[in-house]
């Protein structure tokens, strides 16, 4: 199962900031019973690294796994406490969860469009191919109860560390910045 959702930014405020609790937060819980009622054993959420917006941006000291979040805002947080959701259900039902960290998804059409923005942070945004490959895996990763994996561009200097990704679920980005 994946829980696939991420509140429109585009709208006005208010509606965002109600989007963001009622799809990242209160939606969860639901999704994670429905799939262990129907039997499935594994969920992916789709969290964010958005997660690490106040964090330095120091691309010598890539963000792992490991760092503590640094967020603001209502889209970050209430990710957060999806996840947060998820990994405490995990620990205590039959259902592995994995939580994919996303940096802006973008298909080829607007791939194009952000080519000058991906020169100088290439770390930006994720192709939607390699945002697919990454699901794929975390589908068919073995993890007994939840783990957390960031996706992003396999670039060097990142903001973000993939290592993670790519020795556990051997994520290879195979749209670097610099493709057209």
């Amino acid at each position: 199962m994946v829980h696939l959702v991420m509140a429109n930014d585009l709208a006005p405020t208010h509606i965002f900031e109600r989007s963001c609790w009622t799809l990242h937060v209160k939606t969860v819980r639901g999704v994670l019973e429905a799939t262990e009622a129907a039997g499935i054993n594994r969920l992916v959420y789709t969290s964010t690294l958005s997660l690490y917006d106040t964090a330095p941006q120091d691309v010598t000291n890539p963000i792992s796994e490991a760092t503590p979040p640094k967020m603001d805002g209502t889209y970050a947080v209430t990710k957060y406490l999806g996840e947060e959701i998820v990994r405490l259900y995990a620990h205590d039902h039959p259902v592995s969860a994995v939580s994919l960290r996303l940096t802006g998804p973008i298909g080829q059409d607007r791939w194009k469009e952000h080519a000058e923005i991906r020169k100088t942070h290439p770390w930006v945004f994720t192709h939607m191919d390699d945002v697919a490959e990454a699901y794929r895996l975390a589908m068919t990763h073995p993890t007994e109860t939840f783990e957390a994996f960031h996706i992003a561009p396999d670039v060097s200097p990142s903001r973000y560390d993939i290592t993670k990704a790519k020795e556990v679920l051997r994520y290879r980005g195979k749209f670097p910045p610099s493709v057209a």
